[in-house]
């Protein structure tokens, strides 16, 4: 038993190392794609603003509130019940092996849920809202040469002095904060009905 709750425990963490590794790649090493734009698109003018949910108010929501949950529940359930597990002579609670399963099969499918959001974005390659305002494209689009007609990637470059967001310009779809934060909220949800 012990040999076998060790072997669980250590392929769990080797799954969800490969999916935080690959995670990791195709955050950094692979570049969205380039797409045009129209000089007249209402939906790429939009200033630049900040995040209005920063990332770890959605981090904080969407895992400690789920995960808080599996404890809260698993604890409440499952504190009474009485096992002879043991691994390498400790005893092992029931609520505790019901607690790392659930957060087990959480967190892969978060990971899952981010890489295929990251990759989503990354092979779209749609502009964000505040595009234009970011970018400055190198094209004048008062210009009539530029009026009413599809502007190449390779027909201009981007002029703007915030640099490090260039790449995130262009990721405008799949959103990120509503894929998290649905993932987290209808995994607890399924998981909540499961245990009813």
């Amino acid at each position: 038993m012990s040999i076998q709750m060790i072997r669980k425990v250590v392929l769990d963490g080797f799954f969800l190392g490969i999916v935080i590794a690959a995670l990791a790649v195709a955050g950094s090493l692979w570049n969205p794609f380039q797409r045009g734009f129209f000089c007249g698109d209402e939906s790429i003018m939009y200033p630049y603003r900040t995040d209005t949910v920063p990332v770890y108010m959605l981090r904080l929501c969407s895992i400690g509130i789920p995960v808080l949950s599996f404890l809260i529940c698993e604890w409440t359930l499952l504190r009474k019940q009485r096992t002879n597990v043991r691994c390498f002579g400790v005893p092992i609670p029931t609520w505790l092996r019901g607690f790392y399963c659930v957060t087990i099969s959480f967190a892969l499918g978060l990971c899952f849920t981010e890489l295929i959001t990251n990759i989503t974005k990354k092979v779209i390659g749609r502009p964000r809202p505040c595009f234009l305002s970011v970018c400055q494209p190198s094209v004048n689009c008062s210009s009539p040469q530029w009026q009413n007609r599809y502007i190449e990637p390779y027909e201009f470059f981007c002029k703007g002095n915030q640099r490090d967001i260039f790449n995130d310009i262009r990721m405008s779809f799949l959103s990120g904060h509503s894929s998290m934060s649905a993932y987290g909220m209808i995994f607890l949800a399924v998981s909540t009905l499961k245990t009813q």
